[in-house]
């Protein structure tokens, strides 16, 4: 992806790769083929990251087909953070590995920045021949030829063949599909809102690997609010925790939220959808201030017990955990309790914690006890920089499908279901089996669900909820779930976190 501007001295980019090993013997490979051969070979142990300074003449400027794909290969797990540097302008991005790629992915770009400067994505090809179409959202510029809106570029990729494509639009809502899987990077050359501009850039999941449910938590790092950016693939409905009306998007379509900074923020929708956490930067004063950065969330029930993330020299580095309430007091950092006020997300089961890992180089690693799961992200600013991403969760995986999830060795059976689910979360919001949503907001016991003919291979069962009024008789909100089945009655109570009778 093109960092700013191309016509940097060799000396001042960098392009680098932080792998993390977990095993002893840990034999690594990076490689990019093409005419500019780049090879290098890692030896790491448990708890050690290596560095991989890739040549800089291997940054892909320019809309244009290219051979410039780096390739890593290890004889054990690894995890894998991608950092993109010139002065004053850096990002990075947890790298995911081959079994968590998929066919089918919508772009998004930031839509703020200098004319200039261009929105940029890359379709990244593995190790076998590939045809990639790509249905731009707004016109755009490739190989020579500008491509109006609407158009369906068709990309015929040899294996570990790339194509970037850039443009003065927005290019976010347009579809890429290939006939085998592949990686999207996404991002922007140098996005500018609030202060100056900085490269951005996100490894975009697959829609396969989207989810219904994400907690945005704030940067106090922020003096007015970051933007939870919120991309459909189909017609989709929203809701969050701040907002009282839903909102609808159509197939493409992107719609950002605010995220104040002591106001974290739960997403829902009835289909899949993708979340990224936009931050637009700050101004400190005249001359001071930091810049953007992207990062991509993680679906809530795709969190992970593990997590390792590296902080980066010369940047104010800040670790973001998110974490069930009633388990903050098992999360450790570096084998040590996390050393932070836990805070509360209004309307959900979740806290978060940010702490502040100083502005040295270093691994660090988070781990949740009893296999409880975290989310775990990482950010640094800078004057006149910063950066941003997900921290790289061991046994990190995904795919477009879900039973090829154990290829990344998390999942010890999986088989296919073919279903619908109903849910209630909030003061109450409600999503029916056919996928209608609505509030009510009714202070009774109420039946939430149940059995309605006798299946003998379906156990017979209810649930109940009862909801209470909120201190307003407009507003209530559940505070007891009891469900009955197998004979047995199980009842959960909000005011007894971690608690059921």
């Amino acid at each position: 992806m093109e960092n700013f501007k191309s016509n940097y001295k060799s000396s001042d980019v960098r392009l680098v790769l932080l792998v993390n090993g977990y095993e002893a013997d840990t034999a690594v490979t990076v490689r990019v083929r093409g005419e500019k051969e780049f090879h290098q070979e890692l030896a790491l142990g448990p708890g050690q990251t290596g560095t991989v300074e890739v040549t800089p003449c291997n940054e892909v400027t320019g809309s244009q087909l290219t051979t410039k794909t780096v390739t890593l290969s290890a004889n054990k797990g690894v995890t894998v953070t991608s950092l993109s540097a010139k002065p004053l302008s850096a990002d990075t991005a947890v790298v995911p590995p081959l079994c968590a790629l998929g066919t089918t992915y919508y772009v998004f770009t930031p839509p703020t920045g200098a004319k200039e400067m261009l929105k940029e994505f890359g379709v990244v090809n593995a190790g076998t021949a590939n045809r990639v179409t790509v249905r731009l959202s707004q016109a755009a510029r490739f190989e020579g030829h500008l491509h109006p809106k609407g158009d369906t570029l068709t990309l015929s990729l040899a294996p570990y063949q790339s194509a970037l494509i850039q443009s003065q639009n927005d290019l976010t809502g347009t579809k890429v599909e290939g006939s085998v899987p592949f990686a999207l990077v996404s991002g922007h050359s140098c996005s500018m809102v609030r202060f100056k501009c900085n490269h951005v850039y996100e490894h975009l999941p697959p829609v396969g690997r989207w989810g219904t449910e994400y907690v945005a938590v704030p940067t106090t790092s922020q003096r007015k609010y970051d933007q939870l950016y919120v991309v459909a693939s189909e017609p989709t409905m929203v809701r969050a925790s701040t907002e009282r009306a839903p909102r609808t998007l159509k197939e493409g379509e992107a719609s950002w939220f605010k995220l104040s900074r002591d106001w974290p923020v739960v997403l829902s929708a009835d289909k899949p959808i993708m979340v990224l956490h936009f931050s637009p930067g700050g101004k400190r004063s005249r001359n001071t201030g930091y810049d953007p950065f992207l990062t991509v969330l993680a679906p809530s029930p795709q969190f992970a017990s593990s997590y390792v993330t590296q902080a980066l020299h010369g940047f104010r580095n800040f670790l973001t955990v998110v974490a069930r309430t009633g388990h903050t007091g098992r999360v450790l950092l570096d084998q040590r309790e996390v050393g932070a006020a836990w805070k509360a997300v209004p309307n959900a089961e979740y806290s978060w914690a940010e702490v502040e890992l100083g502005s040295e180089e270093g691994r660090h690693e988070v781990r949740a006890a009893d296999n409880e799961t975290i989310g775990v992200y990482v950010h640094g600013t800078a004057n006149m920089n910063a950066y941003g991403s997900q921290g790289n969760a061991e046994g990190q995986q995904g795919s477009d499908d879900p039973c090829s999830l154990s290829q990344c060795g998390s999942l010890p059976h999986c088989a296919r279901w073919n279903g619908s689910v109903c849910w209630a979360f909030g003061d109450p919001h409600y999503r029916t089996f056919d996928g209608v949503v609505y509030d009510f907001q009714g202070t009774c016991t109420y039946t939430f669900a149940k059995s309605c003919v006798r299946d003998p291979s379906l156990p017979a069962f209810s649930i109940h909820t009862r909801n209470d009024n909120r201190g307003s008789s407009r507003v209530s909100l559940t505070m007891m779930v009891t469900v009955e089945v197998y004979g047995h009655t199980i009842t959960a109570l909000k005011t007894e976190l971690g608690r059921v009778r």
